[in-house]
C-alpha cells in the first residue's frame, strides 16, 4: 500500500514539474517574441510607428518587467515617448522618458535618446535651463562618430544661448553645427536641428526667420518623403503666420495640420489645430465658426486631461461667446477656467483670464472681486512683460552683428540641408530609374523571345486552323462589325449586289430566366452550329450583340437569300436544345439589300434592325 502511494506521489510530482517546465518554456517564447518586436519597432524609427500596437506591446512588457532585460525596458520607454510625441502629448513624453532614464540599462544610445526626448519636452514647455542640462549630458555621452546625437545636443545649446542673449556662444555652437554638416554631408538633411532652430526663433519673436526655417523643413519632408510628422510642421508654420498677422496663411496651415492629425489619428494634435483655427477665425471676425472650432478643441483637451491647453481653449471660448452675447455660457466657462487655473502658473496669453473674470464680476455688481481680478491682471501683465525680454529680439538687438550672424548661419544650414536633400532625391530617383530600365529591358527581351516562339508555333498550326475552324462558334461582335463594314464598302466600290440578314432571338429574356450560364453557352453553340451549316463558303456570319446575329451574302440576290434565311430560321426553330428541355427558342429576322442611296453602312443596318424591333412591338 505504501509503495503504491509512493508511486502515485512520484507520478504527480513528475506531472507538476512537466507542467511548470512547459509553462516556463511558453513564457520564455512570449518574452523572446515581445523583445524582438520591441527591437524591430525601435530600429524602424519614430516616423513609422503603429501607435496602438506599440502601446499594447509596451503594456505587456512593462507589466512583466522583471522578465525582461533592462535594455528592452529602456527601449520600450523610448517607444512610448515617441508615441506620446506623435500624439502631441509632450508632458506624457517627458514622463515616459524620465521613467526610462531610471531603468538600469547598459545601452548608451538608448540613454541619449531618452535624454533628447526629455530635452524636447522641456523645450516645448519653455523650460530652457533643463534643455541645456540634458543637452550637456548627451554631449558627455556621445562619441565623435555619433553625429546625430551631437548635432541635436548642439542645436539645443545654441537655442539656449540665443534665448538667454548669449549670442557669442550661440554663434559658436551654430558654426560648429555648420562645420559638422559640411564634413558629414549625410547628416545635412537633419530635420530635427532645423525644427529646433525654427522654434527658437519663434520664441525670440523673429517670426519671419521661423517661417523661413519651417518652410525649409516642410520642403525637406516632402522631398525625403518623411510625412509622418508633417502635421507638426504645418502647426508650427501656422503659429508663426498667426503671430505675424498673416491670417489667411495661418488658417490654411492650421487646416493642413488638422487634416494630417486626422490621417494619423492623433486627437491631441487635432485639438491644437482646432484651437488654432478658432483663434484665427476670431481674429478674422468670424465668431460663430470660431466658437464651433473652439468647442471641439475644448472637448478633446478635457477628454485627454491636458490642463494647460484646456484652460487656453476655455479662455478663448469665453472671449468668443462674450462677442456673441451668450452671458450665461460665458459665466459657466469662466467659472470652469477659474477652477482649472488654481495652483497653476498662467502663461502670458492665459493671464487674460483675470481681465475676463473682472468683467464678469463687474457685470454681477460684485465690484470688490472685480477690482481684485483687475489688479491681479495688471500685476501679472507687468511681470510677464519684464520677464520675456530675455527671450525676445528687440528692434535694437536685431541690428546687432552677432544676432544677424546667428540668423545667417541658421539659414545657411537650412539651405544646405535643402540642397543636399535635392541631391539625395535626384540620386535616389536616378537609381530607381536605372533599376526600372533594367527590369523593363529584361522583360522586353523575355517578351520578344516569347513572341518569337509563339510566332513559330503559330506558323506550324496556321494551315490546320484554317481548315479546322470550330463549327460551334461565330465571329465576335467587334469582328462582325468590321466584316460588315468592309463587305458593304467593297460591294459599293465594285458595284456588285450584296444582301444583309439580321436575326434576333425574340424570347432571350425568358431564356435568361430559365437557364444558367452553362445553358446559355450551350444554346449559343447550338445556334452557331446551325448557322455554320446553312451558310456557304463565301457567306459571312457573326454575333452583332447578345441574342442578335448578322449574316452577309455577297454576289447574291434578295430572292436567293430569302430562301436561305427561311430555311435557316426554320432549322433554328425546330432545333432541340439539350439543356432547355421543352423550351422553344423563337427567332425574328429581316433581309434587305442596300440601294444606290445607301452610302453609310450603319444607317442601313440601323434601318434593318429597327424593322425587326417594330415587328416585335406589334406582336401581342
Amino acid at each position: 500500500m505504501s509503495l503504491r502511494l509512493l508511486l502515485m506521489l512520484l507520478l504527480l510530482s513528475l506531472t507538476v514539474i512537466s507542467d511548470i517546465a512547459f509553462a516556463n518554456e511558453s513564457v520564455q517564447q512570449t518574452v523572446s517574441k515581445n523583445a524582438e518586436l520591441i527591437e524591430s519597432y525601435y530600429s524602424a524609427g519614430s516616423d513609422s510607428l503603429p501607435n496602438e500596437k506599440v502601446i499594447a506591446l509596451a503594456q505587456k512588457v512593462i507589466r512583466n518587467r522583471r522578465l525582461y532585460h533592462g535594455d528592452i525596458i529602456a527601449k520600450t520607454y523610448v517607444l512610448l515617448a515617441d508615441v506620446a510625441i506623435n500624439k502631441g502629448d509632450m508632458e506624457q513624453a517627458r514622463q515616459f522618458s524620465l521613467d526610462g532614464l531610471r531603468v538600469i540599462s547598459l545601452d548608451r544610445k538608448t540613454r541619449m535618446q531618452l535624454l533628447l526626448k526629455v530635452a524636447l519636452a522641456n523645450y516645448s514647455q519653455g523650460q530652457f535651463e533643463q534643455v541645456k542640462i540634458r543637452a550637456d549630458e548627451v554631449l558627455e555621452l556621445a562619441t565623435e562618430d555619433e553625429i546625430n546625437f551631437r548635432l541635436q545636443a548642439l542645436g539645443y545649446r545654441a537655442v539656449y544661448f540665443a534665448l538667454t542673449s548669449e549670442y557669442e556662444s550661440a554663434v559658436a555652437e551654430l558654426e560648429l553645427i555648420n562645420r559638422i554638416t559640411r564634413r558629414f554631408q549625410q547628416h545635412s538633411d537633419h530635420i530635427e536641428i532645423l525644427e529646433i532652430l525654427a522654434t527658437a526663433y519663434h520664441y525670440l519673436e523673429d517670426y519671419e526667420t521661423a517661417v523661413s526655417l519651417q518652410l525649409k523643413v516642410l520642403k525637406l519632408r516632402f522631398e525625403l518623403e518623411l510625412l509622418q510628422k508633417l502635421g507638426n510642421t504645418y502647426y508650427a508654420l501656422a503659429s508663426a503666420y498667426w503671430k505675424m498677422g498673416k491670417l489667411d496663411d495661418a488658417y490654411n496651415a492650421y487646416w493642413e495640420a488638422k487634416v494630417e492629425a486626422e490621417k494619423v489619428n492623433a486627437p491631441i494634435r487635432l485639438a491644437y489645430a482646432e484651437l488654432g483655427l478658432g483663434q484665427v477665425l476670431f481674429d478674422q471676425q468670424n465668431p460663430i465658426e470660431s466658437q464651433e472650432r473652439l468647442k471641439k478643441a475644448e472637448s478633446i483637451f478635457n477628454g485627454q486631461n491636458l490642463t494647460k491647453p484646456y484652460l487656453t481653449s476655455l479662455i478663448m471660448l469665453a472671449k468668443v461667446s462674450f462677442e456673441l452675447s451668450e452671458d450665461d455660457y460665458v459665466n459657466d466657462l469662466l467659472t470652469r477656467a477659474k477652477h482649472v487655473s488654481q495652483h497653476m502658473e498662467l502663461t502670458s496669453d492665459q493671464i487674460e483670464l483675470y481681465r475676463l473674470l473682472s468683467q464678469m464680476y463687474a457685470s454681477k455688481e460684485q465690484f470688490e472681486l472685480a477690482w481684485q481680478y483687475q489688479k491681479q491682471y495688471i500685476e501679472e501683465s507687468d511681470k510677464h512683460r519684464a520677464s520675456v525680454n530675455q527671450y525676445r529680439f528687440t528692434k535694437e538687438a536685431n541690428q546687432g552683428p552677432q544676432q544677424a550672424q546667428a540668423r545667417r548661419i541658421a539659414l545657411d544650414i537650412a539651405d544646405k540641408s535643402e540642397l543636399e536633400a535635392q541631391y539625395t532625391q535626384r540620386y535616389k530617383k536616378k537609381n530607381q530609374l536605372i533599376a526600372s530600365l533594367s527590369v523593363i529591358t529584361v522583360l522586353l527581351c523575355s517578351a520578344l523571345a516569347t513572341l518569337l516562339l509563339m510566332r513559330r508555333r503559330d506558323r506550324h498550326s496556321l494551315a490546320y486552323k484554317e481548315f479546322e475552324n470550330p463549327k460551334d462558334t461565330l465571329a465576335s461582335s467587334t469582328k462582325t462589325k468590321q466584316m460588315y463594314q468592309t463587305a458593304f464598302k467593297k460591294a459599293r466600290r465594285y458595284e456588285y449586289p450584296i444582301c444583309v440578314a439580321y436575326i434576333k432571338v425574340t424570347n432571350w429574356r425568358d431564356l435568361l430566366f430559365r437557364t444558367n450560364r452553362k445553358g446559355l453557352d450551350e444554346a449559343k453553340r447550338s445556334i452557331a452550329t446551325v448557322v455554320n451549316e446553312y451558310i456557304e463558303e463565301f457567306d459571312l456570319a457573326g454575333e452583332l450583340n447578345t441574342s442578335e446575329y448578322l449574316l452577309i451574302f455577297p454576289h447574291q440576290t434578295l430572292d436567293e437569300v430569302n430562301v436561305k434565311i427561311k430555311a435557316l430560321t426554320e432549322a433554328l426553330r425546330v432545333r432541340f436544345f439539350a439543356n432547355l428541355g421543352d423550351f422553344v427558342v423563337y427567332f425574328n429576322y429581316a433581309v434587305d439589300s442596300p440601294s444606290i442611296q445607301d452610302i453609310e453602312p450603319y444607317i442601313f443596318l440601323s434601318r434593318l434592325t429597327d424593322s425587326v424591333k417594330e415587328d416585335e412591338q406589334q406582336q401581342p
